[in-house]
């Protein structure tokens, strides 16, 4: 009977599945420009970035529409699986993005891009009265929620390297525009089945 009952849980324990494990280190940011974190963006000025300390939330802004920065991280990936990127956040206006890069083993950059365009229409002076939320691309809400983009490490055709690395973040896409995060989560999916070779979009 002992045996009956410990083959019965390992059956049901593996018929569970598998604990997400999130890959990236200090995912809520207690640093936002640290060992981990950084901004990625070619002019720093028009950006703010900062930690709110009373709830531990981090305050990114674009204050000019000329440029675009990314709160990012590097990930050490394996090529040919599926992943996921899970940003907590609020999105008060403006356009936004989640941005993955891929890198080869020597952190080389390559043709690989992947991309979740966010559009806010919270702040359009002809929403609601004019034009209703529904008509238009992208969120009214300011509400917290889960933003995710899931990516295969299926490497471009015109890329000879295999992926070793993505770089991943989220921020403003060209506009004026203020978001807060919560939380960032990256997750291993499994293998992808039967892979070839991606795009170069």
């Amino acid at each position: 009977m002992k045996r009956f009952f410990s083959a019965l849980l390992l059956f049901f324990a593996a018929a569970l599945p598998a604990e997400e494990i999130n890959m990236l280190k200090d995912p809520s940011v207690s640093v936002p420009e640290g060992k981990q974190w950084f901004l990625s963006t070619t002019t720093r000025e028009v950006f703010e970035l900062e930690k709110d300390p009373s709830t531990g939330y981090i305050y990114l802004a674009s204050t000019g529409a000329d440029y675009s920065g990314y709160l990012c991280q590097f990930v050490k990936v394996k090529p040919n699986y599926r992943y996921r990127f899970d940003v907590q956040l609020r999105h008060l206006n403006g356009r936004a993005l989640l941005w993955i890069k891929a890198f080869d083993k020597n952190r080389k950059i390559l043709h690989y891009d992947r991309r979740k365009y966010l559009i806010s229409s919270a702040d359009n002076p002809l929403v609601p009265d004019f034009v209703s939320t529904g008509a238009l691309q992208g969120s009214g809400s300011t509400d917290w929620r889960t933003v995710s983009l899931e990516v295969d490490t299926v490497k471009a055709a015109n890329d000879t390297e295999e992926i070793a690395y993505l770089r991943v973040g989220s921020g403003p896409y060209f506009s004026v525009a203020k978001l807060w995060y919560r939380h960032f989560s990256f997750v291993e999916l499994g293998p992808v089945e039967n892979s070839s070779k991606g795009d170069d979009k």
